[in-house]
């Protein structure tokens, strides 16, 4: 009788979904260790948190039984486990990634598993634009302390289970799992409209060259400490003289209570007056001020585009013939 119970509680467990974490091992410092250690003992509270199983090949290797195996052995299990797992978490270290790690992310890749990277703000680690310009389906994590981890995370592996349509779960951790847009986010947005607003400033502004580049139009952003009075430049070709017009954007990510006044239309205006020939479009979640409004009546080179023209932006984009974005996050450029 035993027995029989204890075969169904493994049955219950093997039923769960699974996650494949990886992690780099060489070279770090002693104290490096250290805080690895720690952020993966959050990555496996979340995922027991959400019954998510975590396959550690790294903690599963380190016993005296399979120090025994032969390494052949070991790379099919741990190749096994990958391709049956739901997604791989890969935490970034704070150092140069194994070879070990990759080939898990190109495996991951292959296979159309979903990736999740967790990168610490601590010690921001380079990795390569050619891997992160991969057509695969990816949620970055970046997290400064723990806590930033555990709620990010959760809303990432959330995403790669696809279990966005929860709609009792609170669509703020679903969008902050992700640092920055990706076709998955914008889907996510067209049915739930609402997490606009949980959006950080600087995915705003990603979302809405996303959108303009969809439209076919060249978009450069600007830098995020620095932006001169405007998010992003774009150019775009009128439709009925065929010339090129270049347009400065500026992009407020407000609470829809708080709408934008006249004063900040005006100075996005004076910073166009510098660009000879161009327009100006403020794009916001919020709504604009009957000030606002009326400064705009008189000039046709000044666009305003509120909540309602966004979603309606959100309604028209289509990601590119790959299914993927247009501005790859290696192929942002800053002005």
């Amino acid at each position: 009788m035993t027995h029989s119970v204890g075969t169904n509680v493994d049955d219950k467990v093997s039923e769960l979904p699974q996650a494949y974490l990886s992690h780099p091992i060489t070279p770090l410092t002693k104290d490096d260790w250290a805080r690895l250690s720690e952020e993966i003992k959050v990555v496996r509270s979340v995922c027991e948190d959400l019954q998510v199983r975590v396959h550690n090949p790294i903690e599963i290797t380190d016993s005296l039984h399979v120090r025994l195996m032969e390494a052949a052995e070991i790379y099919e299990r741990d190749m096994v486990a990958l391709k049956k797992s739901n997604m791989l978490i890969i935490h970034c270290g704070y150092g140069t990634l194994s070879m070990g790690v990759l080939h898990e992310f190109f495996t991951a890749v292959n296979t159309h598993i979903p990736v999740v990277l967790l990168i610490s703000a601590a010690e921001e680690p380079r990795i390569s634009p050619w891997v992160l310009g991969l057509d695969v389906l990816r949620y970055d994590v970046r997290f400064q302390n723990e806590s930033d981890l555990a709620t990010d995370l959760a809303g990432a592996i959330r995403l790669a289970l696809g279990l966005t349509e929860l709609r009792r779960e609170p669509s703020s951790s679903l969008v902050r799992a992700i640092s920055r847009i990706n076709v998955a986010l914008l889907e996510y947005l067209k049915v739930h409209p609402e997490s606009l607003y949980t959006l950080k400033p600087r995915q705003f502004e990603e979302l809405v060259a996303e959108m303009l580049a969809s439209f076919g139009w060249e978009v450069e952003l600007t830098s995020e400490t620095n932006d001169g009075g405007y998010d992003i430049f774009a150019v775009a070709k009128d439709i009925v003289s065929g010339v090129n017009v270049a347009f400065l954007v500026e992009c407020k990510k407000y609470q829809p209570e708080n709408k934008v006044g006249v004063e900040i239309v005006r100075a996005l205006y004076g910073t166009k007056s510098s660009f000879p020939g161009a327009h100006a479009i403020l794009a916001t979640t919020s709504f604009f001020t009957r000030g606002a409004q009326k400064f705009k009546a008189s000039r046709y080179d000044l666009h305003l585009r509120d909540f309602e023209g966004i979603l309606k932006w959100l309604d028209e984009y289509h990601p590119n013939s790959e299914g993927t974005l247009y501005i790859k996050e290696s192929g942002v450029r800053n002005l």
